[in-house]
């Protein structure tokens, strides 16, 4: 029910059922409200309107003429290795990831194991970490996506040699992250599975 400009009384004017009507009706504009939860905002000049509460986890949001509940809010995945995954030397190698994790938006694709897809555009952050098995010389890793990251460092002849990535940036609805390995050790060497795990979360 719009609001409308209230009638101008004279001092012992009988009121008619119209105007009655109209006072109420204002009454009615001013309180949208519902249900618990319910917000009002201006959906027109000198108009009210209700905005039912949004699920657990919603973003009040606008879409630049009135505001809503952004239900992208939580897109995230994880995925990770439970087994070595064998990488030559002097070969670039994408990791092939085995296990889900989490994902909201059918962002990973087990007949695509070597990249996460984005669904839904935005601003993403997302990375990955793995970990090679002892070995001497070079190790390398690099994260594809809006922008490609490097990581490179000596590998440790005595233990485990870990690479870790970080980015940010918009994503686009079909652009992919992947992560590619390279070593110069001499012969080939394994990624540790249970330390490997790529991961994208979308920032509302």
């Amino acid at each position: 029910m719009a609001y409308i400009t209230p009638y101008t009384f004279i001092a012992l004017q009988a009121l008619t059922a119209s105007q009655m009507n109209g006072i109420q009706d204002n009454i009615r504009a001013l309180w949208p409200y519902t249900t618990a939860g319910d917000i009002s905002y201006a959906s027109a000049a000198n108009t009210l309107a209700r905005l039912a509460k949004g699920s657990k986890g919603n973003a009040l949001v606008g879409d630049g003429s009135i505001p809503m509940w952004n239900t992208n809010y939580g897109i995230c995945a994880r995925v990770s290795r439970s087994t070595e995954q064998s990488i030559n030397t002097s070969s670039e190698t994408y990791i092939s990831f085995e296990n889900e994790s989490l994902d909201t938006d059918g962002i990973f694709s087990s007949g695509a194991p070597t990249q996460l897809t984005i669904q839904t555009a935005g601003i993403y952050l997302y990375g990955c970490t793995t970990c090679f098995i002892s070995a001497s010389g070079t190790i390398k890793m690099w994260l594809e996506a809006a922008y490609s990251y490097v990581d490179s460092r000596p590998s440790t002849p005595d233990g485990f040699s870990n690479l870790s990535i970080t980015g940010f940036g918009y994503l686009a609805a079909s652009q992919t992250i992947k992560a590619k390995v390279w070593h110069n050790t001499g012969s080939a060497i394994d990624l540790f599975g249970i330390f490997c795990s790529m991961w994208a979360i979308k920032i509302p």
